[in-house]
């Protein structure tokens, strides 16, 4: 804070890889997107305590972080007025002066957030951080794969002295869809036609650096055999992902490559596929903005994944035709074409093996997604070699079964 100039400054650090991030507070109107944000403190919602909100999003998935500021000293006559018991013009019926209220619920199986205030003012809510609200009420329908364990909800009125009031509530949402009872073999097809190309495979939830994390895992065929089809493991709605250019093994900013979110029709089951490198027409149709960058291992904050126009597949249609970077050439061996691709599998309810660690997006455990046969094979093929979680306990990475 900056009392001389009424500014705040926010940076943000820990963020995931690929993350949206949006910023908002109870002092601007306005939001911003970015790992930093630099604002104004308008003169109408001078408060004595601000609050800041970031949303961090990948995908459906999105957590948002409030930090509160002590803003006293920019309100007039240097008066510190507890956020809870400030008063107000507003006279009551018996002619003191009314308290203000705020009333919110959350209607489940509706998913409907209903708030309402007994004065006007400007809302700003968890579940849509970019955006704020005038009124005496506040309402806002979770659609489908929007899911949330806790809503915040801050009123800032617009009379001076302007009072804020935080609702927190804690929801318990119930997934809807076609759900199986049971999600092992739930995926029918492996997402290429020979199975035993794959040499190596990445299991989930793996810190490349401190700061680096990743969710999913990969599998790795032999260099050079790039030109492969990539086929959707089961029936599924691409609606969010990203393209750009990635820096291979040789140190160089190599191929185009395409990353594909999509959610299946079981709310809250999703997965991803990376380093797709010729998606099909219908698909590449879709991506509008010019591809981003990763300068670094990091991915460049200049860009960033974004919603899609929902293209619905079939399990079993074809994904893409080539994976991984053709261009890239080994650094020790010499031989081109670096030919992988990541699978995510993510779970937002828990129903199957997840990482309990919010920073992995409910990563699952993507093994016996498939059949018992194949989930051997990827098994036996897993190679251990980042640090993973303290104990590899909730995914285990061989036939065996885990320890009670």
């Amino acid at each position: 804070l900056d009392v001389a100039l009424a500014d705040i400054s926010c940076q943000a650090s820990g963020y995931q890889e690929g993350a949206q991030l949006t910023w908002t507070s109870t002092a601007s109107w306005a939001n911003s997107g970015g790992h930093q944000w630099d604002f104004s403190i308008h003169d109408e919602l001078v408060a004595p305590i601000t609050s800041v909100f970031l949303e961090e999003c990948r995908g459906s998935n999105c957590q948002t972080i409030e930090t509160s500021i002590d803003t006293s000293a920019l309100v007039p006559d240097s008066g510190v007025v507890p956020s809870t018991t400030v008063g107000s013009t507003v006279p009551s019926e018996t002619g003191g002066v009314a308290e203000l209220t705020v009333d919110c619920s959350f209607d489940e199986p509706n998913r409907q957030l209903s708030c309402e205030a007994n004065r006007q003012g400007n809302w700003v809510s968890s579940l849509h951080p970019g955006a704020s609200n005038y009124g005496i009420t506040y309402e806002y329908s979770l659609g489908w794969g929007e899911f949330v364990e806790e809503i915040s909800v801050q009123f800032t009125e617009s009379l001076a002295p302007s009072e804020s009031i935080t609702t927190i509530l804690d929801v318990a949402l119930q997934p809807r869809g076609d759900c199986p009872d049971d999600f092992n073999g739930w995926f029918t097809t492996f997402p290429l036609e020979d199975l035993e190309l794959v040499f190596e495979v990445g299991p989930p939830v793996r810190f490349v650096t401190e700061d680096v994390l990743k969710p999913h895992g990969y599998f790795r065929v032999p260099w050079g055999q790039n030109a492969l089809d990539v086929r959707l493991p089961t029936d599924g709605t691409l609606y969010h992902g990203g393209n750009y250019m990635a820096m291979g093994l040789s140190g160089e900013i190599v191929d185009l490559q395409y990353r594909l979110e999509f959610r299946t029709e079981c709310e809250g089951l999703r997965f991803r596929l990376d380093h797709i490198g010729v998606p099909i027409p219908e698909i590449a149709a879709l991506f509008t903005r010019e591809p981003q960058v990763h300068s670094s291992i990091e991915v460049s904050q200049s860009g960033g994944d974004y919603d899609l126009p929902l293209f619905e597949m079939k399990e079993g249609d074809l994904v893409g035709t080539s994976i991984g970077m053709p261009s890239d050439i080994h650094p020790e061996t010499g031989l081109r074409g670096n030919a992988n691709f990541d699978l995510g599998i993510y779970d937002d309810f828990h129903r199957v093996l997840t990482s309990q660690d919010p920073r992995f997006t409910n990563a699952a455990c993507y093994y016996d997604f498939f059949s018992p046969e194949i989930a051997a094979y990827l098994r036996s093929k897993t190679l251990v070699n980042t640090p993973l979680e303290e104990s590899l306990s909730w995914c285990p990475t061989s036939s065996e079964p885990p320890a009670d």
